[in-house]
């Protein structure tokens, strides 16, 4: 009897249930979302013109050239959020909801990925913002990558928040729904609860990665986010990274047409060439000769700073 009345809430859940919580988490999730538009709110960040995106030399080259038509691939890529620096990277909206209200069932037992693309939010001038020694060395491949100036492509991506109080307030807007469902997950068995909750973090998935600890508050950081339940399979591509001599690692992406060059680098935008690169006058012409190829009207620059690597 007891099985066949779990089959039953098990059937239940999937038909009628889990389709009106999907809802409602989806319009949760919309208001949330409000909290992290880059809007025009008089701040002088408050929408930015330009965003700052720090990668590799190579993966300039490669969206040039394919933009040129000599090869695949010419938008920035939305890496997997498997692979990110921060191991805890996803995880501080659902801890706080954890560890103030005691909702230990919301844990996951795997955490639902993402595709993300971040850019740093210039304080002021993204000029200087483009050639800072401290993003050269975190993320510009210790000053031997590029930095770009872009176009802010602000109908996707969302301000990353840092403080106690921005949680809190995301908290409050959840709790209400986390609230009905507490009593009945606690007593639930282990297949309905992990239904319940992979639909939350389906349906939540695209603010799990707007939220980071204070330590990070520096970045100014805003992400272009798809969870992985809005991604086909035939969508997702492969990057085999070797790391050293002996070592390599595996690294999955997707790309958006929003990140394509033609929509990101044009007038007013730069590609700035980090302060520790071989050869930067030469790497410089080649450069430009690529963007010409390629219809790209973004300025080439070297960085001002005085850095090498150790």
């Amino acid at each position: 009897m007891a099985d066949g009345l779990s089959a039953s809430c098990r059937q239940h859940m999937h038909e009628e249930l889990v389709p009106v919580l999907s809802a409602v988490l989806d319009d949760l999730c919309s208001a949330i979302e409000q909290f992290h538009i880059l809007s025009d709110t008089g701040a002088p960040d408050s929408n930015p013109a330009y965003v700052i995106h720090y990668t590799s030399v190579a993966a300039v080259v490669s969206m040039l050239q394919a933009q040129a038509g000599l090869a695949s691939g010419n938008t920035l890529r939305l890496y997997d959020s498997a692979h990110f620096n921060d191991p805890d990277d996803g995880n501080r909206l659902v801890r706080h909801l954890i560890q103030s209200r005691r909702f230990d069932w919301l844990r996951p037992g795997t955490k639902t990925p993402a595709y993300v693309a971040s850019f740093m939010i210039p304080d002021y001038d993204p000029d200087l913002a483009s050639d800072n020694l401290v993003f050269w060395r975190t993320y510009g491949r210790e000053g031997e990558g590029c930095s770009l100036k872009l176009r802010t492509p602000s109908e996707h991506v969302r301000r990353v928040l840092y403080t106690r109080e921005e949680l809190e307030r995301t908290s409050n807007l959840l709790c209400p729904v986390l609230d009905i469902l507490d009593a009945f997950m606690n007593a639930a068995e282990t297949s309905i609860t992990q239904m319940v909750r992979e639909v939350i973090w389906g349906s939540l998935g695209r603010i799990w990665y707007l939220y980071k600890s204070p330590a990070y508050q520096y970045e100014r950081e805003c992400r272009f986010v798809i969870p992985r339940t809005e991604i086909a399979d035939d969508r997702i591509l492969f990057d085999y990274r070797h790391e050293g001599p002996s070592s390599g690692r595996l690294r999955h992406y997707c790309e958006d047409a929003a990140l394509s060059l033609p929509a990101i680098l044009g007038s007013g935008s730069s590609i700035t060439i980090g302060p520790a690169v071989a050869d930067r006058d030469d790497l410089k012409q080649s450069l430009e000769l690529l963007k010409k190829r390629a219809g790209i009207g973004a300025e080439v620059r070297c960085s001002e700073i005085s850095y090498r690597r150790a």
